[in-house]
Order: structure tokens, then C-alpha cells, then sequence
């Protein structure tokens, strides 16, 4: 599944750094390290991305947050995270998610993510999905707040999977929970007061148009350059 995406907020327009106290990444440093205000974001497993979330007076905030849930049962949970996604038809049952379905749902926008194709040997395909239309999609997602007594406190997050649309379900069966109507996307937020019930409905394949193409890969400069490791990622469903 959905490997890695370009999300459509840059790191100028992230100013929600609500206690990013970890030791890889302070909010002082992120801001160092923030991109052109142009620049798109790449994100994949264990780097931060704009998350946004409603904060505690229920208006909506952009907040960084770490794509990997925290394993608590690793002895370093900065360099090894827990999963990356979230089963969504189970996720408001499942002890595991169960909290935060239920109380801690946000979103990302993107222009376009990826889903990998497992091909025979082991490898696999990158194939880049979009709105048919240019427009941007929203990922849904579910996070938390991490603390711990020595490595600080962090937020993180995994997205909420999906049964994958006819169109892409020959190549991966499972998919993003995707909406791109202002509707679906409060109702996602929890902008108005909904039964869970409700909020479960939008845990459905994508209906939308899109536009899937294989994920094209620069053409080495030099015959006699080091050859780099590939960036090839598996389905993480």
C-alpha cells in the first residue's frame, strides 16, 4: 500500500509545533531545516509530515507528526517504529486504534501518493496515484501523543487503510482512505458532533476518479556512477 506521498503543506506553513520535544527533532531545528516555501513535501515511514487535527478548542491546526505508530515494546522507539497503518474496517474495535479512531482523527492533503505492486522475485512496482482532475486529496489518518520519561514527547501517526478501487485493486488490494469534499472531510475532523457509526461510513473504497501511472525513475547520469540503493518500497498494508 501507500508507501510514501507528496504532501501539499510546506514546512512555513506548519506552525502548530504543539511540545515537539524529541531529540531528533526539536521545533527549533525543524524550523532550520524547513524548505523553500514552494518546495513539496515528500513523506515516507519515520519522517514528519503536516498533519492537520482540531486542537483542543475544536479549530483546525496543522500539526508535525511522525508517519510510524511507537512500539512501546522497543528499547529505542525513535529509530524503530511500530505500524504504518491502520486497518480501517477494524480500526474503531481494535484495542490498538481504538482511542484514537475515537477521538484523535486528522488529515493529509496531498497531491499524489503511491501504492506498490508486488511483482514475482520479490520485487515490487511503484505506481503513483492522483485526482483525475489535478485537485488535492486528503488522506485521512489517526495519532496520538507519545510521552516518555527520557526520549520526550512526540506525536505520530499511521494512515487509515482501505479496500483499493477496481482500477488499482489488480495492483495492491488495499488503499488510503481518501475524501475530497469539504463534507467528508469535517465529518472526518469530528467538526460536528456524529455517532461513530456515522464516521465509519466514510471507511469505503475510493469512488472519485484518478489517474494511476507508473512511477517513472531518473535515468542514471553516468554508466559510471555508483549505483545507489534502490527506492523501491514494499506494500506496507
Amino acid at each position: 500500500m501507500c508507501g510514501k506521498f507528496t504532501a501539499m503543506f510546506s514546512w512555513r506553513e506548519v506552525h502548530y509545533y504543539s511540545d515537539l520535544l524529541t531529540p531528533f527533532l526539536t521545533a527549533e531545528k525543524a524550523a532550520e531545516s524547513e524548505p523553500a516555501q514552494d518546495e513539496i513535501v515528500l513523506s515516507t515511514p519515520m519522517r514528519i509530515t503536516p498533519v492537520v487535527c482540531l486542537d483542543d478548542n475544536g479549530k483546525r491546526a496543522v500539526v508535525p507528526m511522525r508517519w510510524g505508530w511507537v512500539d512501546p515494546q522497543t528499547s529505542d522507539p525513535l529509530k524503530k517504529p511500530g505500524m504504518m497503518h491502520a486497518r480501517g474496517e477494524t480500526a474503531d474495535t481494535k484495542p490498538l486504534w481504538k482511542q484514537a479512531f475515537a477521538n484523535t482523527r486528522g488529515i493529509i492533503w496531498v497531491d499524489t501518493f503511491n501504492v506498490g505492486e508486488e511483482l514475482p522475485g520479490g520485487k515490487v512496482k511503484q505506481w503513483t496515484c492522483r485526482h483525475a482532475e489535478g485537485r488535492p486529496l486528503a488522506l485521512g489518518v489517526i495519532w496520538e501523543k507519545w510521552v516518555h520519561p527520557r526520549f520526550g514527547s512526540l506525536h505520530t501517526y499511521v494512515l487509515v487503510s482501505t479496500d483499493s478501487p477496481p482500477m488499482v485493486h489488480s495492483k495492491d488490494d488495499r488503499f488510503p482512505l481518501v475524501m475530497d469534499n469539504e463534507s467528508d472531510i469535517s465529518l472526518w475532523l469530528g467538526e460536528a458532533s456524529a455517532p461513530l457509526e456515522e464516521i465509519k461510513t466514510l471507511v469505503r473504497a475510493y469512488p472519485g476518479p484518478l489517474i494511476v501511472d507508473e512511477e517513472k525513475k531518473e535515468e542514471p547520469k553516468s554508466t559510471k556512477a555508483k549505483a545507489k540503493p534502490s527506492n523501491d518500497q514494499p506494500s506496507l498494508f
